[in-house]
């Protein structure tokens, strides 16, 4: 904080006032693209950068490094009050928009990876359950499904990841991911504090390969393809065992 000149924030105080009102005042700026807001992120990454540092470090001061794996990911893009930026994406998190949803992973097994490789298979954090159950040399009870793949094998070049179609749900929006096609359907109005507005409510339909800031809505162009995502999602729905819901509807 010292470093960018700022002061720390301030703690909640339940004495004085209730979470609600605190984090309002606190954690929902005004204006999301103030320089003051960015130094607060930046200050925070540098921090994360450093600390990060000094777990690697550890790692190899206690000899233990090239026998660790270590996974670097996140659960979400960059939300729009905390003074991020997702571009060349669109959207931030609380969004199934590609600033919502595609995210840094990096991952480091020095014994067993080799450094300075780019995979451009695609992968999801459903992953890391089996890919660690694999490293630690167990494996998962019967009773457990997951529809993670264990990444150990593509990563040492034993062929490529397989392309798969990958499915979102949070409501008052769900997403279909195939290869270069995205279906993103918003199906009512959400209010995200009052701050950057999200997709309107309709049926949006992207080439990512040609369109990374889902920029062009294609619906309407290529319908058969909007049918087809959104019968696989209907199936996805029905198989982890949720069935129809009433946001389940092409707007």
């Amino acid at each position: 904080l010292d470093r960018y000149g700022l002061e720390a924030y301030p703690y909640w105080d339940p004495e004085k006032e209730s979470f609600r009102e605190w984090h309002e005042r606190v954690c929902w700026p005004a204006d999301w693209k103030s320089p003051e807001l960015r130094k607060y992120y930046l200050a925070a990454l540098e921090n994360l950068d450093d600390n990060v540092g000094r777990l690697l470090n550890t790692l190899s001061e206690t000899g233990i490094r090239d026998r660790t794996l270590v996974i670097f990911t996140s659960d979400n893009g960059g939300t729009h009050n905390t003074g991020s930026r997702n571009a060349p994406l669109s959207g931030h998190k609380y969004l199934l928009r590609e600033g919502g949803i595609r995210v840094p992973f990096v991952i480091s097994w020095p014994s067993q990876l080799g450094c300075g490789q780019v995979n451009h298979g695609v992968i999801s954090a459903m992953d890391i359950l089996p890919t660690c159950m694999a490293a630690a040399r167990g494996s998962l009870p019967d009773s457990v499904f997951t529809d993670g793949l264990n990444l150990l094998p593509y990563l040492k070049g034993e062929g490529v990841i397989p392309d798969r179609t990958l499915f979102w749900w949070r409501g008052a929006e769900w997403a279909v991911l195939e290869k270069n096609w995205k279906l993103h359907v918003v199906n009512r109005p959400q209010n995200l504090h009052g701050k950057r507005e999200p997709p309107p409510t309709g049926t949006y339909l992207f080439n990512l390969s040609e369109d990374i800031s889902e920029e062009h809505n294609l619906a309407d162009q290529f319908p058969e393809k909007v049918t087809e995502f959104f019968k696989k999602y209907q199936e996805w729905r029905e198989h982890i065992g949720q069935g129809e819901n009433v946001q389940d509807i092409l707007p």
